[in-house]
């Protein structure tokens, strides 16, 4: 069943895989919006996505990935449907695009207000409001 948190990919193992200028064409592309879908299934350890490119039609990527000790992930395998196949600016551009996606997550998460907590007493307060009687049954006002 996918899930809606995304992966944060080791970026020295996505320079690794596609190498230093697939790297930054990738960089582009995940800049650009170029990623136009991105599904994590943290079950199965799969990222796919849907990148545009040259052709008329987006390419689609799938990387499968491994934990490594520090939460990260890392590549184990990729591939896509452009020429190239695999190891490339479009693989790199969704593992990138995931890892924003994560950054952001993480950011609203910390930056969310707590939930408001009501104070203590405040049974009594609303009872006052609505005219509780002493019984404690609210007054009926039909």
């Amino acid at each position: 069943m996918p899930n809606s948190s995304h992966p944060l990919v080791d970026v020295t193992d996505i320079i690794r895989i596609v190498g230093g200028a697939a790297f930054q064409r990738g960089q582009t592309y995940a800049k650009d919006g170029a990623v136009s879908l991105l599904a994590w299934d943290a079950e199965s350890r799969i990222l796919t996505g849907r990148v545009r490119g040259s052709a008329p039609t987006d390419y689609r990527t799938k990387l499968r990935l491994s934990v490594k000790g520090d939460g990260r992930f890392r590549p184990l395998e990729n591939h896509c449907s452009c020429p190239v196949g695999a190891d490339c600016k479009h693989v790199a551009a969704t593992a990138l695009q995931s890892n924003t996606e994560h950054v952001l997550a993480r950011q609203e998460a910390s930056t969310a207000p707590a939930p408001r907590r009501l104070p203590d007493g405040w049974q009594a307060s609303l009872g006052g409001l609505i005219g509780q009687q002493d019984d404690g049954n609210a007054a009926s006002h039909c």
